[in-house]
């Protein structure tokens, strides 16, 4: 099977799961999950907090460290974000097996791992995003604080929606096909 053989379906999928790699691999790596805001002063002051570092700016000047002690919550956080980019990424990989190599006849077992997996993927982003999301509300409220979610977190969740979406595309080939 070639390229030209592939389904539409197949192709756009082709297309979608490394932009949601992508995604997952910035989103992880930066420190802007959430943020909040604070002018004591006249001096605004603004922290950042990340899956690995909480950045702090003032006067223009932005100090990052990482975290002295790591909450179990965020531990969590972590390895579903971790596990998400590895499965996107064997998705991925999976995809260009699929669209490219492997005809559907004959290896039908890999376009179901790649539908498998790339649920897989999405539910583990969209879980680490949702525990993230629980946990600084509740840490917000308690503090007084009004935490608001950043970029980093929003380009996980757009990872782990192409992901499932990738995977609803490699579903509809599989069954178009069946």
């Amino acid at each position: 099977m070639g390229c030209t053989e592939a389904s539409v379906f197949l192709k756009i999928a082709l297309v979608i799961f490394p932009i949601a790699l992508i995604l997952q691999i910035v989103g992880l790596a930066t420190p802007n999950w959430s943020s909040v805001s604070a002018t004591i002063s006249g001096q605004t002051i603004t922290q950042s907090n990340g899956l690995w570092a909480v950045c702090a700016s003032s006067n223009g000047e932005k100090q990052c460290q990482n975290y002295d002690i790591v909450e179990d919550w965020v531990v969590a956080c972590r390895a579903f974000a971790i596990i998400g980019m590895a499965t996107v990424a064997a998705a991925a990989i999976l995809e260009v097996l699929c669209t490219v190599a492997l005809s559907k006849s004959s290896h039908k077992i890999a376009y179901i791992l790649d539908v498998i997996i790339a649920f897989l993927g999405a539910g583990a982003v969209i879980l680490a995003c949702i525990i993230w999301a629980a946990k600084i509300s509740d840490s917000g409220a308690s503090a007084g604080l009004s935490l608001e979610l950043s970029y980093s977190f929003g380009l996980s969740i757009a990872a782990g929606l192409l992901s499932g979406i990738g995977g609803i595309l490699a579903t509809i080939d599989l069954c178009k096909s069946s």
